[in-house]
């Protein structure tokens, strides 16, 4: 689940919250009996609601602290006079954390979050409290602090804004519910809100960050092999699985004659001109590596077998294939897919290798090896750490030709849709059924109107 999902799903859920009234009668009736629900009954349902509402202002908690651009860094010092502490996102974090102090509601269980609720309203706050546990994942997947730029934090800040807004504006309207609890400060912590979101309106909002996120990690595909380039690219993806941390040289070198295979018959039989010449570079580029590699050694020759058996299956069903084949497109797809997070995964193993001088350097001397069993006796070797890594052959293959570049990454196409309906959703007013205007009555939130 990324950020898109998961903070989607908040905001969705949130939109149609706000966009709906009668909220007393919705507990009280069940459509389905024509009957009214029992006090009592209601009462856990509302004590259920304030258990995902729990689940939310914790992900917004640690959101802020995630999230915060300016969190352990220069730069609030560079953009603000005042003093650390003073800003707008402190404002809304310290607000967060008295509401959850003050709090008496614990966070749902398990089953709360898993099981589907019979009653509509119920089950809506169900969803966005689910929507806000399984986000928990994201802050250490590629959300969390010092991995995202300037715009995506100030993005996620003006998401967490108006989630928050969204939450105490439902505060006020569920006000009536039996067992229901205000949040501490609500019309200050809207306030906050507010001030946050200004302050993260500042520039061009980046939506790329929806991309970011925890994602599911790849499976090893057991059983037999599938038949035809199903099997090679089950391998690929076995073999992607198997590049651990770790893994020995000797075994590194085996994953890249595969690579070398695969690609040189890939390359042949594609019909996207751009494609083969991609992959042709790309064969060429890892039999250069395969070279650089006898040059090293180091580790343990069982670190990375796995990987080694795999990258063997690979050769040996690439070699298997026939030769008068026009691979799918989509086939053709998942292995260029695959490809660039190989090339990736063997860069970060090179440079990691060097970096920690588990990947060390073979020198040769001008002296025989006399203790060699073997019948003609070779040179004498020694090892030792590469020391300028940028003057290592190996290492300007992997900086120069192996590591894929930064591709640009589109937002997705509905995510400023969906912040839009819910800023809709914060600034829509109740009007007059009579005269139309909207009304402006006192305001128990302490003054904070969400429309401003």
């Amino acid at each position: 689940m990324t950020y898109r999902e998961t903070g989607g799903a908040i905001r969705g859920g949130l939109t149609q919250l706000l966009h709906q009234q009668r909220l007393q009668y919705r507990l009280s009736n069940d459509p389905r009996r024509i009957t009214n629900r029992t006090a009592e009954q209601r009462q856990m349902y509302g004590d259920q609601i304030r258990r995902y509402r729990q689940s939310v202002l914790v992900w917004c908690h640690h959101a802020t602290i995630a999230a915060d651009p300016y969190l352990g860094s220069n730069e609030f010092f560079e953009h603000h006079q005042s003093r650390r502490g003073d800003g707008p996102y402190d404002f809304l974090r310290l607000g967060l954390e008295r509401v959850l102090d003050a709090s008496t509601s614990p966070l749902p269980a398990q089953d709360e979050l898993s099981k589907l609720h019979e009653v509509e309203l119920v089950e809506s706050w169900r969803k966005i409290g689910a929507a806000a546990a399984r986000g928990e994942h994201d802050f250490g997947a590629g959300l969390g602090h010092g991995r995202l730029s300037a715009a995506q934090c100030h993005t996620v800040m003006k998401d967490i804004a108006a989630i928050v807004q969204g939450l105490v504006i439902l505060d006020h309207r569920y006000a009536q519910t039996p067992g229901w609890e205000k949040l501490r400060n609500g019309g200050h912590l809207g306030w906050s809100a507010l001030a946050a979101g200004l302050e993260a309106s500042i520039g061009p909002p980046d939506y790329t960050v929806d991309h970011r996120g925890w994602r599911p990690p790849l499976r090893f595909i057991r059983g037999p092999a599938r038949p035809g380039l199903v099997g090679v690219l089950q391998a690929e993806q076995n073999l992607l699985v198997r590049l651990t941390d770790g893994t020995a040289p000797v075994n590194l070198r085996v994953a890249v004659a595969a690579q070398t295979a695969v690609s040189i018959y890939l390359a042949a039989r594609t019909t996207d001109p751009e494609l083969g010449e991609r992959w042709k570079a790309r064969a060429e580029t890892h039999d250069l590596i395969h070279r650089a590699l006898r040059d090293v050694a180091g580790g343990h020759a069982h670190h990375g077998a796995g990987a080694a058996r795999e990258a063997n299956n690979l050769i040996s069903r690439v070699a298997g294939l026939a030769r008068d084949v026009t691979p799918d497109a989509k086939i053709l797809a998942a292995f260029d897919k695959r490809f660039i997070r190989i090339d990736a995964r063997i860069s970060e193993l090179i440079e990691d290798g060097i970096r920690n001088k588990t990947i060390l350097r073979r020198t040769k001397l001008p002296r025989i090896d006399v203790d060699s069993p073997a019948m003609v006796k070779p040179l004498r070797e020694r090892v030792a750490p590469i020391e300028t890594p940028s003057d290592s052959e190996l290492m300007r293959l992997v900086g120069m030709r192996l590591r894929p570049g930064v591709e640009a990454v589109e937002p997705p196409p509905d995510a400023a849709r969906s912040r839009a309906d819910l800023f809709s959703a914060l600034v829509t007013k109740a009007t007059s059924r009579t005269s139309g205007v909207p009304r402006r009555g006192p305001s128990s939130l302490g003054g904070y109107e969400p429309s401003l």
